[in-house]
């Protein structure tokens, strides 16, 4: 397995005894389900009521963990409520974390270096990871990202200027790309 993307220093949680806070917030799109660890780090987030993303996310090296509906203040309601006012990078700076290969992490990281309200194509988001030679994979990297749209996966278009895929459906995609050119 490859290294985890923007993780807290002295991060020590294991998949078998993370518990994690399940916050929900509204974004353009829906209502978002944001699951946060101990240490303030996004494990997974998407979009949807809080069961249906547990069962969509927390699968795989992440079945083992546990999860808390969180109804209190948190620092994922303030990036919230500051991108709904405006600051459209303010998901981007909230520490996340999840597992893939090298690449995955890459494109990643590269996603959330994405000027908001300016969609890249795949081949360019491939450059920006520094695999340009790898297209399908960093498409396949973003159908993959557990942490929409923390991981904001939504910035990510076709070439040509088509929306191409977004696993919460085109409609939510639409929402947060317009929301971003506002």
């Amino acid at each position: 397995m490859g290294s985890d993307s923007t993780t807290s220093p002295g991060s020590s949680a294991t998949a078998e005894s993370l518990m994690l806070r399940a916050i929900e917030e509204t974004l353009p799109g829906g209502t978002v389900t944001a699951f946060v660890d101990d240490d303030e780090v996004l494990r997974a987030a998407g979009f949807g009521p809080i069961g249906h993303v547990a069962e969509r996310l927390l699968t795989g090296p992440s079945a083992g963990w546990q999860w808390v509906e969180y109804a209190g203040a948190h620092p994922v309601r303030d990036a919230a409520a500051a991108y709904r006012d405006g600051d459209h990078r303010a998901l981007d700076r909230y520490p996340v974390s999840q597992p893939g290969t090298e690449l995955m992490q890459s494109t990643w990281r590269a996603l959330r270096q994405v000027t908001p309200g300016a969609p890249v194509s795949y081949a360019e988001l491939a450059r920006i990871a520094g695999a340009p030679r790898a297209v399908r994979a960093v498409a396949s990297a973003c159908a993959r990202n557990r942490i929409a749209p923390f991981v904001p996966c939504h910035r990510a278009i076709k070439t040509g200027g088509g929306l191409g895929g977004y696993a919460y459906g085109l409609a939510v995609k639409e929402a947060l790309l317009r929301a971003e050119t506002t």
